[in-house]
């Protein structure tokens, strides 16, 4: 396996940890702007590491 493919292993492995903590969160607490606040937080992250991605392929 190539470096850049065990790092995007890696960066899969955060994301789907983060999801999971997420979801769990979510079941302890009804506060709705903080999970909005949450989702925005995680799409941003999502858009971040598909630029990074783009950004390597094209180096």
């Amino acid at each position: 396996m190539s470096p850049t493919g065990m790092k995007e292993g890696f960066l899969a492995n955060i994301l789907q940890d983060n999801e999971q903590q997420g979801e769990k969160r979510e079941q302890q607490t009804e506060n709705i702007p903080l999970r909005i606040e949450e989702w925005k937080l995680n799409g941003m992250i999502k858009k971040q590491v598909a630029l990074n991605k783009t950004a390597c392929f094209f180096h």
